[in-house]
C-alpha cells in the first residue's frame, strides 16, 4: 500500500513491525527484501534474502532465488546470477528440456551482458539443437539478435528475423510470440539505423504483461537518435515504476539513468548528465565492472 504512494521507507517500517510480531512470515520477509531493493538498500535486501533462505530452504529454492537474482541483476552482478542458474541446471532432470532451455537462454543473455559473445553463442546453440517449445526457440533467436546487432552482422540478423517471422505466421494467435516478433524486428531496424521503423515495431508490441517495458530502454535509445528528448524522458520515467515485474525492472531501472544521462548530455545539460551517470555507477559499483555497459557509462562520466 505504501509502495503505491512511493513511500518505501514507510513500507519497510511496516514490514519490520509485522516481522517483530510474526518473525517466521515467509511472504513478509520477501516483501521486506523487495522493499529494500526498491529503496536502493541492496546490502540489506541481500541479507534479508539469506535470512529467508535459512528459515525456509525449500520454499526458497522454488521462489526466493528469483528475487535474489533480480537484486543482483539490478546491481550489475551478472556473475552471481550465472552461478545461481548453473546450480539450477546441475540439479535439473536432464529430460526437462524446456526448463533447461529457459535457463540456457538466461545464461546466454547474462553472458552477452558480460561481453562474452562466444560463450553466449555456445549456450544458444544448445537451445537450437534441442527439441524445445517454439517460445524458447524464439527467445534464443532474440538473444542471438542482440549478439548480431552488436557486431553489425545485419545479413545474418535479417536471416534470423525472417525465421522468427515464419514461425510467427504459424502461431498468429499467441500474444507473446507476436511480441517476440516485434522485438526481433525492432532489433533489425535499429541495427539498420531505421529508427522510425524500429519505434513503429515498439508501438506495435502488445502491452499485456511487462515485456514491452523491457524495450522502453531500446526505444529510448532510438528516440535519442531522433533527438526526441521529451519522449526519452517519458519512457525512462516508466522504467522506474516500482510495480514492474522483478525480471523486467531489474534490467531497465538502472539503465533509466544511462538514458537520462545520455539525453541530458545531448541537450547540453552536462552537470545533470554527470549526476545521472554517477547514480548508475553507484548502483553498479559492486557488480561486474568489466561489463561493456559499465565501461561505457564510466567513459561517458569521465569525458564530462
Amino acid at each position: 500500500m505504501y509502495i503505491g504512494k512511493d513511500d518505501i521507507n514507510r513500507a519497510i517500517s511496516t514490514y519490520q513491525s509485522v516481522l517483530n510480531k510474526e518473525p517466521n512470515s515467509y511472504q513478509i520477509m520477501l516483501n521486506l527484501a523487495q522493499a529494500y531493493q526498491l529503496n536502493g538498500e541492496y546490502d540489506q535486501a541481500i541479507t534479508q534474502c539469506f535470512n529467508t533462505e535459512r528459515l525456509f530452504p525449500e520454499l526458497w529454492k522454488s521462489k526466493g532465488n528469483y528475487l535474489l537474482s533480480s537484486i543482483y541483476i539490478e546491481q550489475g552482478k551478472y556473475s552471481n546470477v550465472i552461478n545461481i542458474i548453473e546450480t539450477k541446471l546441475s540439479d535439473l532432470n536432464e529430460s526437462d528440456l524446456n526448463t533447461q532451455s529457459e535457463l540456457l537462454n538466461n545464461l546466454a543473455f547474462l553472458t552477452y551482458l558480460l561481453g562474452d559473445h562466444t560463450g553466449a553463442s555456445n549456450k544458444l546453440d544448445q537451445v537450437f539443437s534441442s527439441n524445445v517449445s517454439i517460445k524458447n526457440q524464439l527467445v534464443a533467436y532474440l538473444v542471438k539478435g542482440y549478439l548480431l546487432a552488436e557486431v553489425n552482422n545485419v545479413s545474418e540478423l535479417s536471416d534470423i528475423t525472417q525465421v522468427v517471422q515464419d514461425s510467427v505466421n504459424q502461431h498468429t494467435d499467441e500474444t507473446f510470440i507476436n511480441i517476440l516478433n516485434s522485438a526481433m524486428r525492432f532489433n533489425y531496424y535499429f541495427a539498420m539505423e531505421d529508427y522510425h521503423s524500429a519505434i513503429a515495431e515498439f508501438d506495435n508490441m502488445d502491452d499485456k504483461g511487462d515485456f514491452k517495458y523491457r524495450y522502453n530502454y531500446y526505444a529510448g535509445l532510438a528516440y535519442l537518435k531522433l533527438e526526441n528528448y521529451p519522449k526519452v524522458f517519458e519512457l525512462l520515467n516508466e522504467m522506474r515504476n516500482p510495480f514492474l515485474s522483478l525480471d523486467v525492472r531489474s534490467f531497465i531501472f538502472p539503465r533509466s539513468f544511462y538514458l537520462e544521462g545520455f539525453a541530458n548530455e545531448a541537450m547540453g545539460n552536462l552537470d545533470e548528465a554527470k549526476i545521472n551517470y554517477q547514480t548508475l555507477l553507484n548502483i553498479w559499483k559492486d557488480g561486474n565492472t568489466e561489463a561493456p555497459d559499465y565501461q561505457e557509462t564510466l567513459q561517458r562520466f569521465n569525458n564530462l
